[in-house]
């Protein structure tokens, strides 16, 4: 089948380019957004773990617990990458 009638039938080109991804920083940059953003994510779940214990769903608060004890231990692993 020819290009031109395969992108007239379906509108997808598997010829054109994809775009590529945008050019990344160095590797230590990227660990310290990414270790920045595991401080976020931490500081949100300890929120919201508080209000779900003031709410009295000590469900929600149990699992959130668990959530951020995998992100907690994310971020250390992340640390110790950055050494």
């Amino acid at each position: 089948m020819k290009k031109h009638c395969l992108k007239a039938k379906s509108g997808f080109d598997p010829f054109s380019q994809s775009a590529l991804p945008a050019q990344l920083g160095a590797a230590r940059e990227l660990l310290q957004e990414n270790i920045a953003a595991e401080r976020k994510i931490i500081s949100n779940y300890t929120k919201r773990i508080d209000q779900a214990s003031e709410f009295g769903d000590k469900g929600l608060a149990i699992r959130l617990e668990n959530m951020l004890s995998a992100e907690t231990d994310h971020l250390e692993e992340l640390e110790r990458l950055g050494r």
